[in-house]
């Protein structure tokens, strides 16, 4: 019995042994696949990234501080959010706004409204975008406090774009979405004549 035993372990045991290696191959094997995967598509999102920077958060005083820096300048500002079909329709006619007046001293900005959770959604809006004007977002709390500081007839609807002269001062409101003429005319007659030297602030 034991040699009849001895005779089946030598039989089978090279087979067994070389079972044991075959899975264990595999596995490994398997794992290498699933390393190489994994680095291939960090690769990929670091190569093409699907996000814009986050703007900078901006707060009321942040808003007066960056109206001051413009001083000398006519600035047109406008608050968005992503969740604003509005807004969003509008967006590209900033750019195109910026573009066709920024030799004459336009500076046209934007304060997203939206609140942390979509901040997503306002990067990957503003990579599509592209829109060649500084963005801001709106420091979440004090809706009410910000609003008035802008302008107390300003409900808070969006989107909403306010236009400001040369002076800082404010002299345009304009509620709702806004077409390309509109636009252009919001600024247009603020703006020194082509070729003309700016005004000290």
């Amino acid at each position: 019995m034991a040699l009849a035993e001895r005779a089946f372990s030598s039989r089978f045991l090279p087979a067994l042994v070389m079972i044991v290696m075959w899975v264990a191959s595999g596995l490994a094997t398997g794992a290498a696949a699933k390393a190489k995967e994994q680095q291939r598509r960090r690769a990929t999102s670091s190569q093409s990234p699907r996000l814009a920077p986050l703007p900078q958060v901006l707060d009321r005083q942040g808003f007066a501080i960056m109206l001051a820096r413009h001083r000398g300048q006519v600035v047109l500002v406008n608050f968005w959010a992503t969740w604003c079909e509005p807004c969003r329709e509008e967006f590209p006619r900033f750019r195109e706004l910026q573009e066709r007046y920024r030799p004459r001293g336009l500076v046209v900005l934007a304060v997203s409204v939206d609140i942390p959770a979509p901040y997503p959604q306002v990067r990957q809006f503003l990579r599509q975008q592209k829109p060649g004007f500084t963005t801001y977002l709106k420091k979440p709390g004090e809706d009410e406090g910000f609003i008035n500081a802008v302008d107390p007839s300003w409900t808070g609807a969006l989107p909403a774009t306010f236009v400001y002269d040369m002076t800082g001062k404010r002299v345009r409101s304009l509620f709702g979405e806004q077409d390309a003429k509109a636009l252009d005319a919001a600024v247009r007659d603020l703006l020194p004549r082509a070729g003309a030297a700016n005004p000290s602030p």
